[in-house]
Formats: structure tokens, C-alpha cells, sequence
């Protein structure tokens, strides 16, 4: 899903239900994306179906792993293959291409799992990026 502006939790919801707000044609216009437990809504521009339903796990599978740190010193974004350590003495290297400039020091991040491996969020950042562990 492409979406407009609003929804700044949304990495949070990656193989998660979530509401879609459709008056008329599904996914046409006026369609939004809503986070019902962050409460936030956006505008849907655009999607593409990545796989069915029945591929989702169950909705009574735990949650996904999740690993909150901060980054070791100064964080210049991404540049395409980004090498992030962690104050717990993690690795990362970023598997997934993403150019994006934004200077921290020590931001926090949050990584998850997805069903095609890790992704990483940096404070401040506008996304999250595939991540690979080498630590």
C-alpha cells in the first residue's frame, strides 16, 4: 500500500489486520488507511496485492520478534548498504536498497520481523529498511 500522510505508525502493522475505509469502489478515491490502536488514518494511493489472505498467519500467532536498541554513536541514514551497530552489541547491514539523509545521535530503533526477514526503524526516519544481521 502507498499511502498520503498520517499514518506514521504503519510499520508497526507489517502482516497485521488493519482497517481499510473504502466508499465506493475498493481502493478508489476517498479510500483510507486506518490504525485503529495508534489512532491514525491516511489516504490510500495505491496497492498491489503481494499475496492472498490464507498466506497471513493466524491472528492468535504471537507477535512477531522485536528488538529496541539505540545506535552506537551517530546515525548519517541510509545510504544503500549501511553498516549499524547497536549499543547491545549487534550488528546490521542493510540488505534492502534506500537512500535517506537524517543525522542522530544514538537514535533509538526498532527492528522486526517479517516474513522475508528483518526490518529496522530509526527514529526520525521516514521508513523502515531490510536489515541482515552479521553480529
Amino acid at each position: 500500500i502507498e499511502k498520503g500522510v498520517g499514518c506514521i505508525s504503519f510499520w508497526r502493522y507489517e502482516g497485521k489486520k488493519v482497517l481499510i475505509s473504502s466508499p465506493g469502489l475498493f481502493l478508489g478515491i476517498g479510500a483510507e488507511l486506518i490504525l485503529p490502536n495508534d489512532n491514525q488514518k491516511c489516504k490510500i494511493w495505491n496497492s498491489k496485492e503481494l499475496g492472498s489472505w490464507n498466506d497471513l498467519p493466524p491472528s492468535n500467532t504471537p507477535p512477531n520478534d522485536v528488538i529496541e536498541s539505540q545506535i552506537d554513536g551517530d546515525f548519517e541514514g541510509w545510504e544503500g548498504e549501511t553498516i549499524v551497530k547497536l549499543t547491545n552489541g549487534q550488528i546490521w547491514r542493510q540488505s534492502e536498497y534506500h537512500y535517506n539523509y537524517h543525522y542522530a545521535f544514538r537514535p533509538n530503533v526498532t527492528i522486526f520481523k517479517t516474513g522475508s526477514g528483518y526490518k529496522m526503524m530509526v527514529d526520525g526516519t521516514d521508513r523502515a529498511v531490510g536489515v541482515t544481521k552479521l553480529k
